[in-house]
């Protein structure tokens, strides 16, 4: 949700040419913090997350006059400038913790054509997510990316030089190196543009 607004911070960013850490809190910090956040909603009977929702907050500040959106959104946007790349969406927002947690499963997946790769990391460049979540995939351990963390925005796809990313409907079994396992007609997946 807040995606365009860190857009623009990257641009800000690369004009005034600030260097900040990729990833300064493991991506994996916002599961932990989901999971708080639904404990302690669960046991105080109040929506936790809304009380730090940039989307809520600004939703609030539209229709209320409330100005915690504008203070949270502010902060997001300096920890973004001074701090770390994409800190808020990749580590520290549990609706993110969520999403990745549904991800796992997830039925549309990018997948590598080990062939066509040309080892560029062109895909890594362009990962909103963590490029890490690429490395399987890319080093032939696995025939698609599996991380949760993988929002499927397409990044990656359209910037690969050799059209070796695509998009894949269906999970396959993982097997040894990266191939899968199962026969083309046993799977139920196809390939999607």
């Amino acid at each position: 949700p807040v995606n365009l607004l860190l857009e623009i911070v990257d641009f800000a960013r690369r004009k005034l040419r600030i260097d900040v850490r990729e990833m300064p809190v493991p991506r994996h910090a916002k599961l932990w913090i989901a999971l708080a956040v639904l404990g302690l909603s669960a046991l105080t009977g109040v929506p936790v997350f809304e009380a730090f929702s940039p989307i809520s907050a600004v939703n609030k500040g539209i229709l209320f006059g409330a100005v915690t959106g504008v203070w949270v959104l502010l902060a997001i946007v300096l920890t973004e400038l001074f701090w770390g790349h994409r800190v808020w969406c990749r580590s520290l927002c549990p609706l993110g913790g969520f999403y990745e947690a549904l991800g796992r499963f997830g039925q549309v997946n990018v997948k590598i054509d080990p062939a066509a790769c040309i080892h560029c990391d062109a895909c890594k460049h362009a990962c909103l997510s963590d490029p890490a979540i690429l490395e399987p995939a890319l080093d032939g351990c696995d025939a698609i990316v599996r991380a949760g963390d993988c929002m499927a925005c397409g990044a990656c796809v359209d910037t690969c030089p050799t059209s070796a990313l695509r998009f894949r409907f269906g999970r396959p079994r993982r097997s040894q190196k990266g191939t899968e396992s199962g026969s083309a007609r046993s799977r139920k997946d196809v390939d999607v543009a």
